[in-house]
């Protein structure tokens, strides 16, 4: 709905300087300026509209993939695609001081629990932008090595204090 309003605004628009430049009388050419600036408007609000749509979508479509609510069985799926989907689920709570990097290597599928998997890649990265405390970078790196597929994420925070690294996968753990 949103995206054909905004293709309806921006037919309309065209329509309009269409027939602002086929009129002629002295009357007519005056009173151009108002309807020139209402069509600048009414371009501009159709291209913040298609944009947001697309937005929205991307959203959309991202948390349907991360859910996986119709697909919670072990089956076959790509990691990189984990990591994308968490991205995009992560991103409107994501803070603006910290940059985000992808460093995404060529993967084969695996097998898995998506949705699972979906859900601890969502809760590191959450995790590792917690851990800075100004401006700084999370890095989430893809690869495989010895047959065997690899996933980091780093960052630039203060780290896990030595003592309490045993403690790093019990459930709520958070770095105090």
């Amino acid at each position: 709905v949103i995206r054909t309003a905004a293709d309806i605004s921006m037919r309309a628009s065209e329509r309009i300087v269409e027939a602002i430049e086929q009129s002629k009388t002295v009357t007519e050419l005056k009173s151009r300026r108002p309807v020139q600036a209402t069509v600048t408007a009414l371009r501009k609000n159709g291209h913040l509209i298609t944009t947001a749509s697309d937005r929205i979508s991307h959203m959309v479509q991202s948390l349907k993939s991360f859910a996986r609510l119709d697909q919670a069985e072990f089956q076959q799926f790509h990691l990189n695609d984990s990591v994308r989907d968490s991205m995009a689920v992560f991103e409107p709570s994501r803070p603006s001081r910290i940059a985000f990097m992808q460093e995404l290597g060529e993967m084969p599928p695996i097998y898995g629990y998506p949705a699972e998997l979906n859900q601890v890649v969502l809760n590191l990265i959450r995790n590792a932008a917690e851990a800075i405390t100004g401006e700084g970078t999370v890095t989430v790196r893809t690869f495989t090595e010895n047959g065997r597929q690899i996933l980091q994420v780093a960052d630039t925070g203060r780290g896990i204090p030595d003592e309490q690294l045993e403690r790093l996968f019990n459930p709520g753990f958070t770095v105090a």
